[in-house]
């Protein structure tokens, strides 16, 4: 395995990538895009800095203002507090974004506040006592109180990428996150856990082979014991799995045919079969869906989609399953023969099946909202959240949220079409504050963004 800088730069390529897909899919029609970042990121982390708080100070004085951040509005992934389900949280290009009341009102949240910037996309989750996770490139970030406090993990987690999370389905006051960290001997992969909805964390077992870059982190619903990651192994950066049945305690490592494409992600488990597992493919021409039915052992492609498929997303009974891309629209299949049908032609980019029902981000400027719940085939989606829905989460001052957002919001506001600058917030405020850094969003004309 190559040097800090070159292991760094691999984690930092592989994300970027999906990122810069979805930025490109919510574009407007006929704008050309164009992302950059990771030569920025990976300056951060070479320098091994010993605080989250002075890896906030470089990013802000390499990047410009947050409120301008060179990225279009899009929404990239949704998650549901699994206690109540009228609190839904957005990552977007422009901050985090949160209802309490089904969609009715909807709160955003600066990215300063949360501790990244630019072009980084945090891993969202949201446990069984409403608490907000992000994994970030400085480590693991959570918000007790919906989105006023925001504080940093030490521990295990200090100072670690921490490129995903995944809260239990079984027990959603136990969740994992994964780091995925460049050093001078190859990855830093860990697995952390928390048995009390984030307020505490720990490894759990033992690091994964230095030679295995980590992507993606789920754990099986039927048994807690059992996680899978996905990742790239090896100096050639082959496709692999890491699978324990001991959570944490012994990992395998298995192989993974790409067949071409650069990295998988582990999209779901199945509810009731620990053994099944849904692995998509990001492939510079068409991505891919694989099932698994023996653990990881083999597997069979059952999907191919015309460019990127941006989302995934399997019923709560594992009976269906919905794919969809910018290109590919919304298509859905029953499990047991994985013959999709066309649902419509939204420019999807990222999905989630809830109790609730299907929903879907998609692109404000084409599809008329960025995120909606699917009816049928011939309605569509009804509207969930559109752009200029969004005000301000009000926070104590003393807060992260109270003290680095208020000026953060007119330029936000003025970019989605919101008029006035004001906004009434919906959680409650918190007497106390984490420590985080205070960054702004960076923008760039660099198409790869990952060459120094």
């Amino acid at each position: 395995m190559g040097a800090d800088g070159d292991s760094e730069r691999a984690v930092c390529q592989v994300r970027q990538r999906r990122s810069a897909a979805a930025f490109r899919a919510a574009a407007p029609p006929g704008r050309r895009v164009r992302v950059r970042g990771c030569d920025i990121l990976r300056r951060v982390r070479r320098a091994a800095l010993p605080s989250a708080l002075f890896v906030g100070a470089i990013v802000a004085t390499l990047a410009t203002p947050a409120s301008a951040n060179g990225r279009f509005p899009a929404a990239g992934q949704v998650v549901f507090d699994p206690a109540d389900p009228a609190h839904i949280v957005i990552r977007a290009t422009y901050g985090i974004l949160q209802t309490v009341d089904s969609g009715e009102s909807w709160q955003w949240v600066c990215e300063g506040a949360v501790g990244y910037s630019g072009v980084e996309d945090p891993a969202m989750g949201v446990t069984g006592n409403g608490t907000i996770l992000a994994g970030i490139f400085a480590g693991l970030v959570v918000s007790p109180d919906r989105g006023c406090s925001w504080a940093f993990e030490g521990g295990a987690l200090q100072g670690q990428y921490t490129i995903d999370v995944a809260v239990q389905q079984d027990d959603p006051m136990r969740a994992l996150a994964l780091t995925s960290t460049g050093s001078q001997s190859g990855f830093h992969v860990i697995v952390a856990e928390t048995a009390d909805g984030g307020a505490t964390w720990t490894q759990a077992g033992v690091a994964v082979d230095t030679e295995f870059l980590a992507l993606t982190v789920e754990v099986a619903p039927t048994d807690p014991d059992r996680i899978y990651l996905s990742g790239l192994f090896g100096a050639q950066y082959e496709g692999a799995m890491a699978r324990t049945s001991d959570r944490g305690q012994t990992w395998e490592i298995l192989p993974f045919d790409l067949q071409g494409a650069d990295g998988p992600y582990i999209g779901a488990i199945d509810p009731a079969n620990a053994d099944r597992l849904y692995v998509r493919t990001d492939d510079p021409v068409d991505d891919a869906l694989y099932v698994s039915d023996d653990a990881g052992e083999t597997w069979n492609k059952v999907a191919v989609a015309p460019g990127e498929m941006l989302g995934f997303a399997l019923s709560p009974d594992g009976s269906q399953v919905a794919i969809g891309g910018p290109q590919l629209g919304l298509q859905i299949a029953s499990t047991s023969d994985f013959e999709f049908q066309d649902q419509g032609k939204q420019k999807v980019t990222c999905l989630k099946w809830h109790e609730s029902g299907l929903y879907a981000c998609a692109s404000e400027f084409e599809d008329g909202f960025t995120l909606g719940r699917f009816v049928d085939a011939d309605t569509g989606f009804t509207s969930v959240y559109h752009l200029a829905d969004l005000e301000q989460l009000v926070c104590e001052a003393g807060t992260l949220t109270g003290d680095q957002c208020p000026q953060a919001w007119p330029p936000i506001a003025e970019t989605l079409g919101i008029s006035g600058s004001g906004g009434a917030g919906g959680a409650a405020a918190s007497s106390g504050a984490g420590a985080s850094p205070s960054g702004a969003g960076g923008g760039g004309d660099d198409d790869d963004g990952c060459s120094v």
